[in-house]
Protein backbone atom coordinates (compact mmCIF):
# COMPACT_ATOMS: atom_id res chain seq x y z
CA UNK A 1 0.00 0.00 0.00
CA UNK A 2 3.14 2.33 0.75
CA UNK A 3 3.89 1.63 -2.66
CA UNK A 4 1.07 2.84 -4.38
CA UNK A 5 0.80 6.10 -1.93
CA UNK A 6 3.85 7.05 -3.08
CA UNK A 7 3.40 6.12 -6.80
CA UNK A 8 -0.11 8.14 -6.83
CA UNK A 9 1.91 11.26 -4.97
CA UNK A 10 3.94 11.64 -8.40
CA UNK A 11 7.06 9.14 -7.18
CA UNK A 12 8.36 7.69 -10.49
CA UNK A 13 8.67 4.42 -8.28
CA UNK A 14 8.50 3.21 -5.01
CA UNK A 15 11.25 4.03 -2.52
CA UNK A 16 11.59 0.45 -1.41
CA UNK A 17 12.64 -1.74 -4.20
CA UNK A 18 9.93 -4.33 -5.01
CA UNK A 19 10.92 -7.91 -4.21
CA UNK A 20 8.51 -11.20 -5.00
CA UNK A 21 10.30 -14.51 -4.60
CA UNK A 22 7.00 -16.53 -4.42
CA UNK A 23 9.55 -19.46 -4.13
CA UNK A 24 9.84 -18.70 -0.47
CA UNK A 25 6.25 -20.29 0.31
CA UNK A 26 7.47 -23.82 -1.94
CA UNK A 27 3.32 -25.28 -1.41
CA UNK A 28 1.53 -22.21 -0.53
CA UNK A 29 -2.04 -23.25 0.90
CA UNK A 30 -5.86 -22.30 -0.40
CA UNK A 31 -7.94 -20.91 1.96
CA UNK A 32 -9.79 -24.01 3.66
CA UNK A 33 -12.60 -23.20 5.57
CA UNK A 34 -14.13 -25.70 7.76
CA UNK A 35 -18.09 -25.66 6.86
CA UNK A 36 -18.91 -25.72 10.32
CA UNK A 37 -17.29 -21.89 10.87
CA UNK A 38 -19.59 -20.99 7.68
CA UNK A 39 -22.96 -23.04 8.67
CA UNK A 40 -24.16 -20.24 10.82
CA UNK A 41 -23.58 -17.77 7.59
CA UNK A 42 -25.87 -20.24 5.20
CA UNK A 43 -29.34 -20.02 7.34
CA UNK A 44 -32.36 -17.66 6.70
CA UNK A 45 -31.97 -15.85 9.43
CA UNK A 46 -29.47 -14.32 7.25
CA UNK A 47 -31.62 -13.67 4.01
CA UNK A 48 -32.97 -10.29 5.43
CA UNK A 49 -29.51 -8.84 6.00
CA UNK A 50 -29.47 -4.96 4.72
CA UNK A 51 -26.48 -3.18 3.59
CA UNK A 52 -25.38 -0.05 5.82
CA UNK A 53 -22.55 2.68 5.59
CA UNK A 54 -21.08 3.49 8.83
CA UNK A 55 -19.00 6.06 9.91
CA UNK A 56 -16.13 5.46 12.98
CA UNK A 57 -14.32 8.15 13.75
CA UNK A 58 -10.83 8.33 14.12
CA UNK A 59 -11.41 9.71 17.55
CA UNK A 60 -14.12 7.15 17.89
CA UNK A 61 -11.17 4.43 17.80
CA UNK A 62 -8.91 6.29 19.58
CA UNK A 63 -11.13 6.31 22.85
CA UNK A 64 -11.98 2.45 22.31
CA UNK A 65 -8.41 1.99 22.10
CA UNK A 66 -7.49 3.74 25.06
CA UNK A 67 -10.14 2.09 27.13
CA UNK A 68 -8.72 -1.14 25.59
CA UNK A 69 -5.32 -0.22 27.37
CA UNK A 70 -6.88 1.08 30.72
CA UNK A 71 -8.66 -1.77 31.38
CA UNK A 72 -5.69 -4.49 30.01
CA UNK A 73 -2.99 -2.69 30.31
CA UNK A 74 -1.90 -3.66 27.32
CA UNK A 75 -1.90 -2.68 23.53
CA UNK A 76 -4.42 -3.68 20.57
CA UNK A 77 -4.34 -2.23 16.62
CA UNK A 78 -7.08 -0.25 15.08
CA UNK A 79 -8.03 -3.57 13.14
CA UNK A 80 -8.60 -5.43 16.60
CA UNK A 81 -11.15 -2.77 17.78
CA UNK A 82 -12.99 -2.63 14.32
CA UNK A 83 -13.53 -6.08 14.41
CA UNK A 84 -14.37 -6.48 17.55
CA UNK A 85 -16.69 -3.93 17.41
CA UNK A 86 -18.27 -4.85 13.92
CA UNK A 87 -18.98 -8.26 15.34
CA UNK A 88 -20.52 -7.18 18.36
CA UNK A 89 -22.95 -4.55 16.12
CA UNK A 90 -23.98 -7.55 14.09
CA UNK A 91 -24.22 -9.84 16.65
CA UNK A 92 -26.64 -7.18 18.24
CA UNK A 93 -28.37 -6.76 15.21
CA UNK A 94 -28.73 -10.50 14.49
CA UNK A 95 -30.72 -10.56 18.09
CA UNK A 96 -29.90 -14.53 17.80
CA UNK A 97 -30.91 -16.44 20.97
CA UNK A 98 -28.35 -16.06 24.06
CA UNK A 99 -26.42 -19.19 23.69
CA UNK A 100 -26.51 -19.16 19.88
CA UNK A 101 -23.06 -19.79 18.88
CA UNK A 102 -21.70 -17.03 16.35
CA UNK A 103 -18.41 -16.81 14.06
CA UNK A 104 -16.38 -14.14 12.99
CA UNK A 105 -13.62 -15.37 10.13
CA UNK A 106 -11.40 -12.70 9.41
CA UNK A 107 -8.03 -12.06 7.05
CA UNK A 108 -4.79 -12.50 9.32
CA UNK A 109 -1.78 -10.98 7.60
CA UNK A 110 0.86 -13.53 8.40
CA UNK A 111 4.16 -11.82 6.97
CA UNK A 112 5.32 -10.60 10.04
CA UNK A 113 5.46 -13.90 11.94
CA UNK A 114 6.89 -15.96 9.17
CA UNK A 115 10.38 -13.47 8.44
CA UNK A 116 12.24 -16.20 9.30
CA UNK A 117 10.92 -17.79 5.38
CA UNK A 118 10.41 -14.92 3.98
CA UNK A 119 12.73 -12.32 2.32
CA UNK A 120 14.30 -10.20 4.94
CA UNK A 121 13.88 -6.64 5.13
CA UNK A 122 10.70 -4.54 3.82
CA UNK A 123 9.69 -4.54 0.22
CA UNK A 124 8.31 -7.95 0.55
CA UNK A 125 5.04 -7.49 -2.37
CA UNK A 126 3.27 -11.19 -2.02
CA UNK A 127 0.67 -11.90 -0.13
CA UNK A 128 0.72 -13.91 3.13
CA UNK A 129 -3.23 -14.34 4.65
CA UNK A 130 -4.97 -16.66 7.09
CA UNK A 131 -8.74 -17.22 7.89
CA UNK A 132 -8.48 -16.78 11.35
CA UNK A 133 -11.75 -18.31 12.84
CA UNK A 134 -13.00 -16.72 16.30
CA UNK A 135 -16.48 -18.51 18.24
CA UNK A 136 -18.40 -17.62 21.31
CA UNK A 137 -21.72 -17.00 22.15
CA UNK A 138 -24.24 -14.49 21.24
CA UNK A 139 -24.30 -13.65 24.52
CA UNK A 140 -20.70 -13.02 24.93
CA UNK A 141 -20.13 -10.97 22.29
CA UNK A 142 -23.62 -8.82 23.17
CA UNK A 143 -22.95 -8.08 26.41
CA UNK A 144 -19.62 -9.11 27.45
CA UNK A 145 -16.89 -6.38 28.52
CA UNK A 146 -15.99 -5.10 25.15
CA UNK A 147 -12.08 -5.52 26.33
CA UNK A 148 -13.14 -9.20 26.41
CA UNK A 149 -14.63 -9.23 23.13
CA UNK A 150 -11.22 -7.32 21.52
CA UNK A 151 -9.10 -9.83 23.49
CA UNK A 152 -11.17 -12.90 21.94
CA UNK A 153 -9.97 -11.60 18.53
CA UNK A 154 -6.46 -11.45 18.97
CA UNK A 155 -7.04 -14.36 20.92
CA UNK A 156 -7.86 -16.10 17.53
CA UNK A 157 -5.11 -14.04 15.56
CA UNK A 158 -2.44 -15.52 18.44
CA UNK A 159 -4.14 -19.11 17.29
CA UNK A 160 -3.35 -18.24 13.82
CA UNK A 161 0.07 -16.97 14.11
CA UNK A 162 0.99 -20.17 15.78
CA UNK A 163 -0.70 -22.20 13.33
CA UNK A 164 1.03 -20.97 10.62
CA UNK A 165 3.95 -20.82 12.49
CA UNK A 166 4.08 -24.86 12.88
CA UNK A 167 3.04 -24.73 9.52
CA UNK A 168 6.35 -23.44 8.02
CA UNK A 169 8.50 -24.97 10.65
CA UNK A 170 7.25 -28.49 9.42
CA UNK A 171 8.16 -26.97 5.42
CA UNK A 172 5.06 -26.32 4.12
CA UNK A 173 3.79 -29.97 4.19
CA UNK A 174 0.57 -30.29 5.83
CA UNK A 175 -2.61 -28.71 4.86
CA UNK A 176 -2.77 -25.67 6.61
CA UNK A 177 -6.73 -25.27 8.21
CA UNK A 178 -8.45 -22.58 9.73
CA UNK A 179 -9.83 -22.48 12.79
Amino acid sequence: MNAVAEISRGHPKPTVKPIWLRESIPNPQKFIIPKSAYNAALTSSTNNLKQHIIDISSDQINKLKNNFIEETDENCSTFDILTALLWRVRTRAVNGEPRANVTLTFPTDMRPNLNQVLPCGSGYYGNLLYASLVKSTSEFVGQAAFAEVVKTVRDAKQRSFKKCSTWSSQGFDEELVTG
